[in-house]
Protein backbone atom coordinates (compact mmCIF):
# COMPACT_ATOMS: atom_id res chain seq x y z
CA UNK A 1 0.00 0.00 0.00
CA UNK A 2 2.57 2.07 0.62
CA UNK A 3 4.50 1.11 -2.51
CA UNK A 4 1.81 2.38 -4.75
CA UNK A 5 1.40 5.98 -2.79
CA UNK A 6 4.94 6.69 -2.94
CA UNK A 7 4.43 5.52 -6.48
CA UNK A 8 0.89 7.96 -7.19
CA UNK A 9 2.85 10.78 -5.38
CA UNK A 10 5.36 10.74 -7.60
CA UNK A 11 3.76 10.50 -10.67
CA UNK A 12 1.81 13.43 -10.00
CA UNK A 13 5.41 15.35 -8.98
CA UNK A 14 6.75 14.51 -12.52
CA UNK A 15 3.62 15.53 -13.87
CA UNK A 16 3.80 18.83 -12.10
CA UNK A 17 7.52 19.20 -12.75
CA UNK A 18 6.94 18.99 -16.84
CA UNK A 19 3.80 21.40 -16.75
CA UNK A 20 6.54 24.51 -15.01
CA UNK A 21 9.07 23.70 -17.40
CA UNK A 22 6.56 23.73 -20.63
CA UNK A 23 5.06 26.86 -18.64
CA UNK A 24 8.72 28.65 -18.54
CA UNK A 25 9.13 27.59 -22.34
CA UNK A 26 8.20 30.48 -25.24
CA UNK A 27 5.45 28.04 -26.35
CA UNK A 28 4.15 28.09 -22.82
CA UNK A 29 4.15 31.91 -22.85
CA UNK A 30 2.55 32.27 -26.07
CA UNK A 31 -0.57 29.53 -24.93
CA UNK A 32 -0.67 31.55 -21.68
CA UNK A 33 -0.97 34.91 -23.66
CA UNK A 34 -3.59 33.42 -26.04
CA UNK A 35 -5.79 31.68 -22.86
CA UNK A 36 -5.52 35.44 -22.02
CA UNK A 37 -7.42 37.08 -24.69
CA UNK A 38 -4.42 38.39 -26.15
CA UNK A 39 -2.12 37.91 -29.35
CA UNK A 40 1.40 36.91 -29.56
CA UNK A 41 3.54 39.31 -31.72
CA UNK A 42 6.75 36.92 -32.61
CA UNK A 43 8.94 39.79 -33.37
CA UNK A 44 9.01 41.03 -30.24
CA UNK A 45 8.09 37.96 -28.64
CA UNK A 46 5.77 39.72 -26.86
CA UNK A 47 2.20 39.64 -25.62
CA UNK A 48 -0.51 42.33 -26.60
CA UNK A 49 -4.10 43.21 -25.92
CA UNK A 50 -4.36 40.37 -22.92
CA UNK A 51 -6.99 40.83 -20.26
CA UNK A 52 -6.42 42.78 -16.80
CA UNK A 53 -4.81 40.09 -14.56
CA UNK A 54 -2.02 39.17 -17.32
CA UNK A 55 1.26 38.60 -15.65
CA UNK A 56 2.94 37.49 -19.01
CA UNK A 57 6.62 38.65 -20.43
Amino acid sequence: MLKAFALVLATFGLLWLALYIWDQTEHGKIDYCLDAGGAWDYELKKCRGAGPGYKGP
